[in-house]
């Protein structure tokens, strides 16, 4: 693949402006995003905020390199769900662009309210309101959505139950004892959490990037495979957001999350279970919204600001229709610049 093709002008005036965004979105990922995966073994003390970046940032960079050996699944769902495929590649090109602006203006106003968002929630709500903005309703007839709201559903309300089950459980047993074999077990955690984050969304942004690829070179859905270079820039791009950012996020976790070890651990091992189970049955599950709902749940008993956990769950409700709406206006507003409409 010709990465000057991507910057010609020979393609579409918004190619730079796509590749560009697709950069950015990756790094504004480490800011609100990753930084859950570390958040419960900072809080209860087992890792130093600098440590467990470090050790997040191997592991994400294992996690989306093992994703890449099973071939371009993600690349091609993102493909199927920007509605690209049927329509000119310009306005292809703009659907792409918008939805990655959309995420990137989301991520920075929940920054600033110190709220984890989901960044795969928000691309996938924004690339169906850019695209419906193309192809009109028929962009909401797309059968990846079942897959979607699956992982919705599982990496919330359950997980939430399991982790508390399982804390309330190990506290009980540990209650007086030395808490410092759970955070070893926290650190393992954090590497499993990590890589989970990688092959999850390291892979998913790379799959964006790679789509960009597809619409400047009029390659074929079908026969995409994401580049190695695409994996190591997605997973270098958002651990170096997540140091540089990280800690504003996960300083709002200590509203809720447990610093007992024993019950951080739990919500380690029920998150990362539900991760890896859904990676083999091959549903997108937000990563963030998994780890953050175990934290809740581990920390139900003891950690808990409710008004914490209003703000967590009206930005998780409002990311769908919040980023679908602006994805419309942004692509309809490129569309009538470009002179498309």
């Amino acid at each position: 693949m010709q990465i000057t093709a991507l910057f010609s002008g020979e393609f579409s005036p918004i190619m730079p402006v796509a590749v560009l965004a697709s950069v950015l979105l990756m790094f504004v990922n480490g800011w609100t995003d990753a930084p859950a995966t570390i958040a419960a073994a900072v809080t209860s003390g087992a890792l130093s905020v600098k440590k467990a970046c470090a050790l997040s940032a191997g592991f994400n960079l294992l996690g989306a390199f093992f994703m890449s050996v099973f071939g371009s699944s993600v690349a091609v769902s993102v493909y199927s769900l920007s509605g690209v495929g049927g329509i000119a590649k310009e306005k292809g090109a703009i659907v792409i662009t918008a939805a990655m602006l959309t995420v990137v203006i989301f991520a920075v106003i929940a920054f600033f309210y110190k709220i984890p968002t989901s960044e795969s929630h928000a691309l996938f709500a924004a690339l169906l309101g850019a695209s419906s903005a193309v192809i009109g309703f028929k962009a909401f007839l797309n059968i990846e959505w079942l897959k979607i709201l699956s992982g919705v559903l599982i990496s919330t309300i359950p997980l939430i139950f399991f982790a508390d089950t399982a804390a309330t459980f190990l506290v009980k047993k540990t209650e007086n004892k030395s808490q410092t074999l759970f955070k070893r077990l926290q650190t393992v955690g954090v590497m499993a959490l990590s890589f989970s984050h990688g092959a999850q969304d390291g892979q998913k942004f790379a799959g964006v990037f790679t789509v960009c690829y597809v619409l400047a070179l009029n390659k074929n859905a079908e026969n995409i495979r994401v580049p190695v270079f695409a994996v190591i820039l997605s997973a270098l791009l958002i651990s170096m957001g997540m140091f540089c950012c990280g800690s504003r996020i996960i300083s709002s976790f200590k509203n809720i999350a447990p610093k007992n070890a024993a019950a951080g651990f739990a919500a380690d091992f029920v998150s990362s279970i539900a991760l890896i189970v859904c990676a083999l049955l091959g549903i997108p599950v937000s990563t963030t919204h998994a780890k953050a709902a175990a934290i809740l749940g581990a920390g139900a008993k003891t950690a808990v600001s409710v008004k914490t956990f209003r703000g967590f769950m009206f930005w998780w409700i409002i990311t769908f229709p919040a980023c679908a709406a602006l994805g419309y206006v942004i692509s309809k507003a490129l569309l009538f610049l470009l002179l498309l409409v």
